[in-house]
């Protein structure tokens, strides 16, 4: 059976899972600081990798002449851009994918575009240069906590969006995730191992460290198997 949030930090006053496997009470480690621990090893696990439990698909529609939009919260890195073309019916979608460059290609693609962003409202041709960077976007690049396109739309586009992101935290208000359903087990023994950093020394750190680190190993070998088709591995990292 799955354990919470609150199963393995506690509730206030009273001992958790951590608390009982280290052998200490709440007053050598409260309630509060049990479950920073678990909430810590939650986001290493998650920061560097695309996991399972970082996956996010949302949309996000653009505005005319604005070409810069602040990346959502949690926001790692994109996979996938998309919207569908203006003319799309039931037997031709007309799907536009939206490919990444880095900002340096961006730049050198659509120099001018920079003259708008998130507080542009003035009509096309109105900058320095008479720009003419309008269109239906085909690229993207991040930078800066912003996603920027290029051209800069043209009209209203609806965009639909792939792309990883560390979880919220959990608190006691909201005790569970995918990570606490999937693998409470790694949460536990790596917030074990993490207590020993804090000063709770245990001769038992060795063995939760291999059991952790198992786990994540096959949590791992998991998720590229679900990337995965026939014989031809998926990349999923954009450029």
């Amino acid at each position: 059976m799955a354990k919470t949030f609150t199963d393995l930090k506690g509730v206030p006053g009273l001992p958790g899972i951590l608390h009982r496997w280290l052998g200490i009470t709440v007053n050598e480690l409260d309630n509060d600081s049990a479950g920073e621990i678990v909430n810590i090893v939650m986001r290493d696990f998650c920061r560097p990798g695309e996991t399972r439990f970082t996956e996010r698909s949302d949309t996000f529609r653009t505005r005319v002449y604005i070409r810069d939009y602040d990346t959502p919260e949690g926001w790692s890195k994109p996979r996938s851009f998309w919207y569908q073309a203006a003319t799309s019916t039931s037997t031709d979608t007309g799907v536009t994918w939206i490919e990444y460059k880095d900002k340096d290609t961006f730049d050198k693609l659509f120099p001018a575009s920079g003259l708008f962003g998130s507080s542009f409202i003035g009509p096309m041709g109105v900058g320095t240069f008479g720009e003419a960077n309008l269109g239906e976007p085909v690229i993207y690049t991040e930078w800066a906590g912003k996603i920027m396109l290029g051209p800069v739309p043209n009209r209203v586009f609806t965009i639909y969006r792939n792309w990883w992101g560390l979880p919220a935290d959990l608190t006691d208000a909201s005790p569970t995730n995918e990570f606490t359903k999937q693998a409470w087990d790694y949460l536990l023994y790596a917030s074990l191992v993490e207590a020993t950093k804090w000063g709770f020394e245990d001769d038992r750190v060795g063995l939760w460290m291999e059991k952790a680190e198992k786990i994540r190993a096959n949590m791992e070998i998991e998720d590229a198997r679900s990337r995965t088709t026939g014989q031809q591995p998926v990349s999923d990292y954009p450029g």
